[in-house]
């Protein structure tokens, strides 16, 4: 399953693609772990998709009927 990720901080304004094995059984956590990897960002942003709030880390993607394809947005804190 690919995601892409959208971020909106200054200097890396764009859409990324992130590969998601057994989305089934990944929770929000772990995808904030691989985006963190991928990127090189710290891990203090939070996830949202389109049409909903910030995601718990504690719950699977599945929960969120995340589907293939699909955007989510990166959200990081006001400094």
């Amino acid at each position: 399953m690919q995601l892409f990720i959208r971020t909106s901080v200054s200097n890396m304004k764009n859409t990324h693609v992130i590969d998601v094995k057994n989305p089934e059984l990944m929770k929000i956590e772990t995808l904030k772990n691989m985006i963190s990897i991928k990127l090189n960002i710290p891990y203090i942003f939070g996830i949202r998709t389109m049409v909903s709030p910030l995601l718990d880390n504690k719950k699977y993607l599945s929960e969120y009927k995340i589907e293939d394809m699909q955007t989510i947005q990166l959200v990081f804190p006001f400094r």
